[in-house]
């Protein structure tokens, strides 16, 4: 994920656009209603992950060192 790389993935409503640039992935576009999978911002850690429920696309950080220990985040 250092190289920066734009695409996109089709899902059930559209297309949703990807951003990968300095080890962070974030949604930069998506045709679902709310937009609350752009507004979740980039994601950078291991298992973090991003989803945009109405398209049916999920983005999932796998791999890494496995530095994080957490079980579970809320907010």
């Amino acid at each position: 994920m250092d190289a920066e790389l734009e695409f996109a993935v089709t899902g059930a409503l559209g297309e949703t656009r990807v951003l990968l640039d300095s080890g962070r992935a974030a949604i930069l576009s998506s045709p679902c209603a709310g937009q609350t999978c752009i507004s979740a911002g980039g994601i950078h850690r291991n298992r973090q992950w991003l989803a945009c429920l109405p398209n049916r696309v999920f983005l999932l950080i796998e791999g890494g060192d496995g530095g994080d220990s957490f079980d579970a985040l809320a907010w």
